[in-house]
């Protein structure tokens, strides 16, 4: 349901680049479409906090442009921040060794990763994808590692 309004206000677009692409073509949302998505999506996500896709709404609905070039800033001040920006890796199923990172020490943040996913029981594959980012180039900025 919540894909179905978002998709009728406009909010969903299809990228153009790839079928496999996890991220839409850049747009910004109108102060209309915040005043509308920000409540929808962020009662329904504390009601349910299980619903992944619910919580990246409400993630994707409040950033704004000045918030994306703030963290966009701020991850190129680190080497890490700077080599994410660089290699734009996905973190999926293939790509993660969960066993490994369940073997991590507790308070590491994969140890912390994955104990979150498992208590949730989410997947890494199953992140919905980030439909709204306000300038080409910052989506890797919301893609969450």
């Amino acid at each position: 349901m919540s894909r179905q309004i978002a998709r009728s206000m406009g909010v969903i677009r299809t990228c153009s680049s790839s079928s496999s692409s996890r991220y839409y073509e850049p747009y910004e949302l109108s102060l209309a479409q915040r005043a509308f998505l920000v409540p929808f999506f962020g009662v329904r996500a504390l009601l349910d906090p299980e619903r992944g896709d619910l919580v990246a709404g409400f993630g994707d609905a409040v950033t704004t442009k000045p918030v994306l070039k703030k963290l966009h800033k701020h991850m190129l001040t680190t080497e890490s921040g700077r080599q994410l920006m660089q290699n734009k890796p996905q973190l999926t199923e293939d790509t993660l060794d969960l066993e490994h990172l369940r073997s991590l020490p507790e308070g590491t943040l994969g140890k912390e990763y994955v104990k979150f996913m498992d208590i949730h029981g989410y997947s890494p594959d199953e992140r919905a994808e980030v439909r709204e980012w306000s300038l080409e180039g910052y989506c890797w900025c919301l893609i969450p590692y």
